[in-house]
């Protein structure tokens, strides 16, 4: 890319995504008016107490110059650098002359040393600065209760403000028809957070799913009375349907809405790439030739996801709509989505419109295999993490790859960095003055070749493998870019080896017993197994060891 193109691309930062360098500003709406001239909308997060202002943007060579009523600007390309500088201001605008001088002009070249892809904008259906005020709105009112009564599994904080971002974009895309003449289905609505969230919020609908998760029950009746256990061909009541990464389901969702009815419409969220009859492959999954043109012609220079992304738009096509795309501002890497919201003319005739869908599926079936075909979840969820591979096979290997990290040579610089008492050998200086081998590391290749192959093949049918093994066991091992090593934290010797056990130790006692809610019950494994024992007293340890009480 040349350095006046990259200047463009940097400046198109700046213009489209603001947020990401000025920490006051939460979005902008840029309307174009010529390939020279735009106008941008900047809007200031609510807690800034600035107003949105409109800028005019010129661009003329390599200089791009923005003017407000605040504050006027340019930004220059002059020797392979960018220079900025402020021709007029007013003093009372969130653009400051010494922000735009220095912390705006070096984020500008640190972008402009860079492999610059596309800007993609974010929130582009819909209103940005509605859309902050009731993101807010919906984050002050749900967030802190949904955190701390979280019940799965999963991490409360990137459910959390990834549904709230969602529901506070579907209440902007609703924006102008009445929340009785909303009838929403989230299919394959997981923890049905989303539901709940829309449905306090007072729109009218339900969220469908083969089983039953155990936050459910933590909802209000009225939510727990709209989270459906069921499959379903069709919703003939509904008017939206929403796949929240709902996986095999995805590409499904148009044709569901498609069924349902001829007003029926679409927001799709896709995540892992599935067709209709199983994994998404780039090369024989196109619903229709333009889309396999374009697809197959440049699948070498695009992510599996963008193509993927390809394929449900033409989906779309085929189910009857007009498809629309957007970026939402979520926690998460998958953040573009699929608008169903118009229909394209030929869906007028509605029989039609279905005999076209159908053929559509039964061409995909025939295209893919014989004998392939959809499988749902089962109603109840396996458990594939290893934890059923066998006890014994298990601690085989882990005492295979125990043994082997002690027989390696530790990493004496890191040890050091530490300022541990470390032997010529290796060992370090425990607390109570004993001399603990903390071994080596070793790549995974490494640590894998110790395995029997029968036994790798066990993991993998529980679809996980060494790495998923070695989770399970976390009180004796962690893996760290890729290498292998013992379980132990450094930081927590490194400030009281040099120090005598009885003047730390009741101060430690004292320290930990806050924060120590029960008694330990899981015995001490290091204790167990290590040549060495433990390398922390017990006092210290967050397992138990032998000699404490009630053990």
């Amino acid at each position: 890319m040349s350095t006046l193109s990259n200047f463009y691309s940097t400046v198109n930062i700046w213009i489209h995504k603001p947020h990401v360098v000025h920490p006051k500003i939460f979005g902008a709406k840029v309307k174009n008016k010529d390939n020279n001239l735009l106008e941008r909308l900047v809007i200031p997060k609510e807690k800034s107490h600035f107003k949105p202002f409109s800028e005019r943007i010129e661009r003329s060579g390599t200089e791009v110059f923005f003017t407000s009523e605040q504050i006027t600007y340019v930004i220059r390309l002059q020797d392979s650098l960018i220079s900025t500088a402020v021709l007029h201001t007013s003093g009372l605008g969130l653009l400051t002359v010494e922000w735009i001088s220095n912390e705006f002009q070096r984020k500008l070249n640190e972008w402009l040393s860079q492999d610059l892809k596309p800007v993609i904008p974010t929130l582009c259906l819909i209103d940005v600065a509605e859309y902050q005020c009731i993101y807010n709105k919906l984050k002050n009112t749900y967030a802190r209760g949904i955190v701390q009564y979280w019940c799965e599994r999963t991490d409360p904080l990137k459910f959390t403000y990834e549904d709230l971002g969602i529901a506070a974009y579907l209440i902007c895309l609703w924006k102008g028809t009445e929340k009785k003449s909303i009838h929403f289905v989230d299919v394959g609505c997981g923890n049905g957070l989303l539901v709940s969230i829309l449905i306090n919020e007072g729109f009218n609908g339900v969220g469908v799913d083969i089983r039953k998760r155990k936050i459910w029950s933590s909802y209000p009746d009225s939510v727990q009375n709209r989270l459906l256990v069921q499959q379903c061909s069709g919703f003939p009541d509904a008017t939206w349907l929403i796949g929240n990464h709902s996986d095999e389901l995805t590409p499904w969702i148009p044709v569901l809405a498609a069924r349902s009815g001829p007003d029926c419409k679409v927001f799709l969220l896709p995540c892992c790439p599935f067709s209709l009859f199983g994994k998404y492959n780039n090369f024989t999954h196109y619903p229709n030739e333009q889309e396999s043109t374009s697809a197959s012609a440049s699948v070498e220079f695009q992510s599996r996801y963008r193509v993927y992304l390809k394929y449900l738009h033409g989906l779309f096509r085929l189910c009857g709509f007009e498809p629309e795309s957007d970026v939402l501002r979520i926690p998460s890497t998958k953040r573009v989505c699929l608008v169903g919201r118009t229909f394209s003319p030929s869906s007028a005739n509605y029989p039609s419109r279905m005999s076209s869908v159908e053929a559509a599926v039964y061409k995909e079936k025939l295209s893919v295999s014989a004998t392939t075909c959809f499988v749902p979840r089962s109603y109840h969820e396996p458990v594939l993490n290893c934890t059923h591979v066998p006890r014994d096979i298990t601690q085989l290997i882990s005492h295979r790859i125990f043994t082997q990290l002690l027989r390696q040579p530790p990493n004496l610089d890191w040890l050091h960095s530490y300022q541990l008492v470390v032997s010529d050998s290796g060992q370090i200086q425990t607390l109570d003055g004993r001399w603990w081998n903390p071994g080596g590391s070793m790549d995974l290749k490494t640590v894998v070749s110790l395995i029997e192959p029968e036994h790798l093949e066990l993991m993998k049918a529980q679809n996980g493998g060494l790495q998923t093994l070695l989770r399970n066991q976390h009180q004796t091992f962690q893996v760290t870019k890729g290498r292998v090593q013992l379980r132990w934290l450094p930081e927590r010797m490194a400030n009281i080896v040099h120090e005598e056990v009885s003047e730390v130790e009741p101060k430690l006692k004292k320290t930990t017993a806050k924060t120590m809610d029960k008694m330990k019950t899981r015995p001490c494994w290091m204790l167990q197994n290590h040549p060495d024992g433990c390398p922390y007293p017990s006092f210290l340890c967050d397992f138990a060891h032998f000699e404490e009480p009630g053990q």
